[in-house]
Parts: C-alpha cells; structure tokens; sequence
C-alpha cells in the first residue's frame, strides 16, 4: 500500500515543473490586469478639464487670420520649467526656439495647444485668450508638424480627413498633390496617362481622377513613403 502511494507521488512530482511555470505566469498576468483596472478606476475620477466646446466663447471660423502670438507671464506647474515666461511672436514670423534637453521647448508647444494648462498667465492668439475657448476650436484651428510623422493604414482620404468634413476636391487640392501624383506614376495634372505609359488615346474624367487618387492604399506607418512625403502628409 505504502509503495503505491510512493508511485503516485512521484508521478505527480515529476509533472509539477510543468504546472509551476504556467501558474506563476498566470500570476504576473493576473497582477497586471489588476495594475490595469487601478487605472481605469484613477482615471474616472481625475478631474475634467476644459470642455471640448464652450457656446459662448467661440472664436470665428476665420480665426487665427494673423497668427499673432503673445505669452504673458506664463507658468506651470508640470512641468516646472516654464516659470513667467512673457514674449510675442509677430504674424507670420519664423520662430526658432532653442535650448537644451528639459529647457521647456516641449512644454511650450504642449501649452500653445492646451495639453499642459498654465497655472498663471496668459496665451493670447490674434486677442483671444486661449485658456477661455474650448479645446476642439483651440485644437481644430492649430496646426503641428511632428518631427517622426505617423501615417495609419488605410487611404490617403482617410489619413487627411479622418471626420469627413472636406470633400474629394478640396483634398485634391492641397499642397501635397504632386507628391501624390509622382508616388502613383498613373496620372498627370490634365488626367491623362504619362507619355512614357501611354499605348493608345485614353482619357479619364477628372472626377473619376480624383478618387481613384485620394483612395490610394496607405501601408502601416507610410512605409513605402519617403520621410518628405510623410511629412508633406502631416502639411496637408
């Protein structure tokens, strides 16, 4: 009796190094998961910011027609590199801002757009101050060209104008159309096929043009796009 509990025993044992490293897995697992949900439960209780839209402090459709920047006695409190900051940036100027690694270059541009509010202080673009609208006509009249431009996958309308707010002519329009046009090799500026391509008479409608163009596939991340390319993206 004795020696079949022995057998039993040892047959369990030597099948344990097979289950200890499969549950101490599923322990770490467990573990981030919880770690996950503290979050979550953080998160829903921060609390909320500016509103996406304030009816009463709507800046006009126009706005920012002169690009007038004035920053006065700026502060914040994260992060603290900012500390009574007051200049003015002039209408279509070209500002360099330099300095070294934690000077505030980043927080800066981070303020400009709201995702770092001022604890004191004042940005004013073309006389509204910036702290009184509503993050979605702060955000929507700005622009930013990033330094590593990202593309999704999927077309060229979707990259541009993922809100479908602007129609197939108007994206056709912007400033990166050659590009485009160079990149496909399919069609040139009169919607015809290039000489080099061109085997008997064809033409195409310019409509008919303008969305086999704007429909063009995009990889992940534009990876058959040369960097100037991406960037002209983010331009557009």
């Amino acid at each position: 009796m004795m020696t079949g509990f022995i057998r039993m025993a040892l047959s369990y044992g030597l099948t344990l190094n097979i289950y200890l490293p499969s549950s101490v897995q599923n322990q770490f697992m467990l573990a981030n998961m919880i770690a996950s949900a503290e979050r979550l439960e953080q998160y829903m209780y921060i609390p909320e910011g500016t509103c996406v839209v304030i009816p009463e402090n709507r800046p006009p459709p126009s706005w920012p027609d002169v690009g007038k920047i004035q920053i006065s006695d700026l502060k914040t409190q994260w992060p603290l590199v900012l500390q009574g900051i007051s200049c003015v940036f002039e209408g279509g100027s070209k500002i360099g801002v330099v300095g070294r690694t934690g000077s505030g270059k980043t927080a800066l541009i981070s303020t400009l757009f709201c995702l770092v509010e001022p604890s004191k202080g004042k940005i004013i673009i073309d006389g509204i101050d910036i702290c009184i609208i509503g993050l979605h006509d702060l955000r929507s009249h700005l622009g930013i060209i990033p330094q590593d431009p990202t593309l999704f996958s999927g077309s060229v309308r979707h990259n541009l104008d993922p809100l479908t707010q602007h129609t197939d002519q108007e994206i056709w329009q912007c400033q990166f159309q050659d590009t485009v046009m160079d990149k496909e090799g399919a069609l040139d500026s009169t919607g015809m096929t290039k000489k080099s391509e061109v085997k008997e008479p064809f033409f195409i409608c310019l409509t008919s043009k303008i969305i086999f163009k704007i429909w063009s596939a995009v990889e992940q991340d534009g990876s058959y796009w040369s960097m100037g390319q991406r960037q002209l993206f983010c331009l557009g």
